[in-house]
Order: C-alpha cells, then structure tokens, then sequence
C-alpha cells in the first residue's frame, strides 16, 4: 500500500507487502524488502537497502543498510531501538479469534 504524497525515486525497489504511510521519500536505487512499513514523513536515502519486517518510525531518516530482519528503526539519523524477538521472526502478525457462547474471546 503506498499512500498519499509518497516520492519513489528512479531505480528504487520495493518488496511485496509493504505500507508506506503519508509523505514517505524514497530515494532512487534503495531497496526496501518484504513486509516493510515506513513510517510517515520517513526519509530512505539512495544506495541504502532495508532486510525484510523492518519497521521505520515516522519522520525517520535512513542513511544507512539494515540487514537486520524484524527491526524498528527510528530517529535522525534511523538507528535501531528495538528487535523483535527469535521466536516471532517470520510469524505473521495477526489476531485470531474463536468463538465460545457467541461471545469472542481473543487469543
């Protein structure tokens, strides 16, 4: 999903599943992987290539390669300020729901 304002730059790549919020730049030849959600206002500077699930915060700037799956970047410059933990890398995210006396009880 690419919203409202958002400037893709000449030769960048962008994986499947990806959101990209209000007012994202992304700047010509950068690679965002699978799954990623970039933040509104965030900023992905040219040459630089995102790994998959990575989340970048709103109004970030990106000048670097995150080759690190399942982070969230954040701040000016975008360093990392947390990791996803080994045993939900790759589970997709998601509420399931079963039904007990028609009442839903999330699990």
């Amino acid at each position: 999903m690419i919203a409202h304002g958002t400037k893709i730059g000449h030769g960048a790549k962008i994986g499947p599943r990806c959101h990209l919020a209000n007012n994202v730049t992304i700047a010509g030849n950068a690679q965002i992987g699978e799954q990623c959600f970039l933040g509104a206002g965030s900023v992905v500077s040219s040459h630089v290539r995102l790994a998959r699930d990575v989340i970048v915060g709103a109004g970030a700037v990106v000048v670097q390669d995150v080759n690190d799956e399942s982070v969230v970047i954040a701040g000016v410059p975008a360093k990392v300020i947390k990791r996803a933990e080994e045993k939900h890398r790759g589970v997709p995210r998601r509420i399931e729901t079963k039904f007990h006396s028609d009442k839903r009880k999330v699990v």
